[in-house]
């Protein structure tokens, strides 16, 4: 199962991992939204058990870490880390 933001982007990342071989679906989710992402494992589960798990997902500001306040630094590694 792969998932993320972007449908179009989904479908194209399934049907190269298909052509491989490989068995692949995609989810649009958008992680940063909590409601979407018990959706996402709801459906997920539906199917069978999660065998493994990869995060490749990320969110930030638009500038150097040196120069985020404190509140928007929390915010970007409250996601990444909860």
């Amino acid at each position: 199962m792969i998932f993320g933001r972007r449908e179009e982007v989904l479908k194209q990342t399934v049907a190269e991992w298909r052509k491989t071989g490989g068995k692949a679906a995609d989810l649009v989710c958008d992680i940063s939204l909590p409601d979407k992402l018990e959706a996402m494992f709801e459906e997920i589960w539906r199917e069978r058990p999660v065998d493994g798990l990869v995060n490749n997902a990320s969110t930030n500001f638009i500038a150097r870490n040196k120069t985020l306040s404190s509140a928007a630094f929390d915010s970007v590694h409250s996601f990444h880390l909860s």
